[in-house]
């Protein structure tokens, strides 16, 4: 997950700071952050990525974003980003990945980035994204800090 604030950015990579356990035992996180959701529900633009998983995204995702409660996103523009193997689950994981960033608020102004790591370089599909749609996302960006001021 990558946050950008302003020139700043900071990225948060789940499996390192939430301590995940299938058995009693709590596990704690290799990596261990102060508060994740602070710095999450503070973000102008968050890049939420997440390879495809049985059609969506990664459970992991899930947990995390299911502790943030309806609209912790507000002010936020989100763009999801989806690495998956088939074109089928490319586009049923960006499709759900973008209702849950916009169930928590977030602006998510333009379709998800994806990518078939196995036909296309992340590189090449991210250059092809942003030149399709850098102004929505800095148009809805100047939306929301007119909105904020």
């Amino acid at each position: 997950m990558g946050i950008v604030s302003g020139h700043n950015h900071e990225v948060l990579e789940l499996s390192q700071i939430v301590g995940v356990s299938f058995t009693a035992q709590p596990i704690a996180a290799s990596v261990p952050h102060a508060d994740p959701f602070t710095t999450v529900r503070r973000a102008r633009l968050l890049i939420v990525a997440s390879p495809a998983y049985k059609g969506t995204y990664t459970g992991l995702l899930k947990v995390f974003l299911d502790q943030l409660p309806r609209d912790a996103l507000a002010g936020t523009v989100a763009i999801p980003v989806v690495l998956a193997a088939s074109r089928i689950h490319e586009q049923t994981a960006s499709e759900a990945l973008s209702a849950l960033l916009r169930e928590l608020g977030a602006s998510v102004p333009a379709v998800a980035l994806t990518a078939n790591a196995a036909k296309t370089s992340l590189t090449a599909a991210a250059i092809a994204w942003a030149r399709h749609y850098a102004t929505a996302v800095a148009e809805s960006l100047n939306q929301r800090s007119s909105t904020a001021a």
